[in-house]
């Protein structure tokens, strides 16, 4: 299957998410950094609320974005072969059915 340059672009809910997290938290930081929150942002609980807020969105939308494990570093290379055709997606159907086999027999001799 070639990639004909056609396709659809489009952004996943948890991707439209996480950019809107991340964009809400920053600009409450740089709000509340600034004093333009008169009165509200000088209150302990809510500066400790809001560092906590962005530090957890900070973590969650670098994780998604950035391939930590070995699977998800085969998942990027195998997307990126198929975008640029060297691979079919039968192909890949076929790769993950003899993995599948590969497993469950490495499964089976380890229950016998």
């Amino acid at each position: 299957m070639k990639n004909t340059g056609n396709e659809k672009k489009t952004l996943t809910f948890g991707t439209v998410l996480r950019t809107f997290l991340m964009l809400l938290v920053l600009t409450n930081q740089i709000v509340a950094a600034v004093g333009k929150i008169d009165g509200f942002a000088n209150v302990m609980w809510y500066q400790i609320l809001s560092i906590i807020l962005t530090v957890i969105t900070t973590f969650i939308t670098y994780w998604y974005n950035n391939d930590w494990t070995s699977a998800a570093k085969l998942g990027s290379k195998v997307i990126d072969a198929l975008k640029d055709g060297k691979i079919t997606k039968e192909e890949v159907n076929n790769l993950l059915d003899e993995c599948n086999k590969d497993i469950y027999s490495e499964e089976k001799k380890v229950d016998d």
